[in-house]
């Protein structure tokens, strides 16, 4: 064939369908849908571990009785609602926004990575400015590196085409 003529079209052959362009498989959602649930959960549990922490200091302090007891739990409490402000406003937000991801909203990824980031800094600074020893606890590790996954599986990119998936259909 002379290399400056045109190639004919493809004609497929009688009885087989026509030639038909590629379709982009939809995406499958999997780290979407990941990184929504384990937001979720890593909001959730020390949620519940705050609440039951807050209400089993407030039962003591009734239980105690005497008013230098109650005096002692009040000072607790106050000192305690500074350590919980922070991881409680985060949990909230963490789960909040998961399930916003979940919802298929784009600007979603980038708050619960947000969220996850700030939620491991403020682990590191409550390690480094907490009590006399530096401590390495299994749970602030483990919170840590599951806040560190989910932050990833949010900004993946199959995440983001999970969410651009929704405005296509």
């Amino acid at each position: 064939m002379n290399p400056w003529q045109h190639q004919q079209p493809y004609v497929a052959p009688p009885g087989y369908p026509p030639f038909a362009h590629p379709v982009d498989p939809r995406p499958s959602g999997a780290t979407a849908i990941t990184a929504g649930i384990l937001g979720f959960v890593s909001g959730a549990l020390p949620l519940i571990g705050i609440l039951l922490t807050v209400a089993g200091v407030g039962i003591l302090a009734i239980l105690l009785g005497g008013s230098e007891a109650k005096g002692e739990a009040v000072a607790f409490m106050s000192l305690l609602a500074l350590g919980v402000f922070i991881p409680l406003v985060g949990s909230v937000a963490l789960m909040i926004a998961s399930a916003v991801l979940l919802m298929r909203v784009a600007a979603a990824r980038y708050v619960v990575a947000s969220v996850c980031a700030a939620m491991v800094a403020y682990r590191i600074v409550e390690l480094v400015t907490g009590p006399s020893a530096p401590r390495i606890d299994t749970s602030d590790a483990t919170w840590s590196v599951l806040h560190v996954v989910t932050a990833v599986l949010a900004l993946l990119p199959s995440t983001g085409r999970w969410c651009a998936a929704r405005r296509r259909r």
